[in-house]
């Protein structure tokens, strides 16, 4: 519900607004150069899959299954939330928060901790990741989206959420009941869209990467397709 919640009421506070892109569990594929090929440098396609971020001035496209920045003329994240699990808790504080700062070059990286309801921020400085000073109600400010994140009361969950909140801390409307369910189905839909995809993208790459070791074993993979 954390990421269902933060994503709805973005979207609709800037219901109004074209210049920008939301990805939630949405798949980032980048090139890096992989270090088995040595002096070949050749460039492996690698992804990320963010529990939830935004991108700025994107290209205007209607539908994205997931985000290549090759074709997104170079562009990473402006920001990136993820959710903390007892599963993900050491990637999300290590490996993925250096990727962000270093490959990604992120400007803001958000940490949401549900079980000490509360919200570590982070901001590029000099090329690094520095914190990012709470207020005394707990929100972190986001300089690219001119809005707070922090964890607010829900009555009907009988817990608190992450919620975007104004620049007048005051957490944004979340759109009416029936809106909301139909977002929320819209969705679930296209998060299964993008997890086939996934599951193909996967596959090829495998694929891919079976041939090159074959070839390197010195096997002739051509004359193996024409059996």
């Amino acid at each position: 519900m954390t990421i269902l919640t933060v994503v709805t009421c973005l979207k609709w506070a800037w219901r109004d607004r074209k210049n920008y892109f939301i990805g939630s569990n949405l798949s980032i594929y980048y090139y890096v150069t992989d270090p088995r090929s040595g002096a070949k440098r050749h460039k492996k396609l690698v992804f990320r899959g963010p529990d939830f971020f935004v991108v700025l001035n994107p290209f205007p496209k209607k539908l994205r299954n997931s985000w290549l920045v090759d074709n997104e003329g170079g562009k990473y994240p402006d920001i990136i939330v993820e959710i903390l699990s007892t599963k993900t808790r050491h990637k999300d504080v290590g490996e993925k928060k250096e990727i962000y700062e270093k490959v990604f070059k992120t400007h803001e990286y958000f940490l949401v901790d549900p079980k000490k309801r509360a919200i570590t921020g982070y901001r590029l400085s000099q090329g690094k990741y520095a914190l990012v000073e709470p207020t005394k109600e707990g929100l972190v400010f986001s300089e690219r989206l001119g809005l707070y994140l922090g964890m607010h009361d829900e009555p009907e969950h009988q817990d608190k959420i992450a919620r975007f909140f104004g620049p007048d801390r005051q957490p944004l409307a979340l759109p009416p009941e029936e809106l909301l369910r139909q977002m929320s189905l819209v969705e679930k839909q296209k998060q299964r869209v993008r997890e086939a995809e996934a599951r193909a993208l996967r596959a090829e790459r495998e694929k891919a990467e079976l041939i090159e070791k074959l070839r390197s074993l010195g096997v002739n993979v051509d004359e193996l397709k024409s059996k």
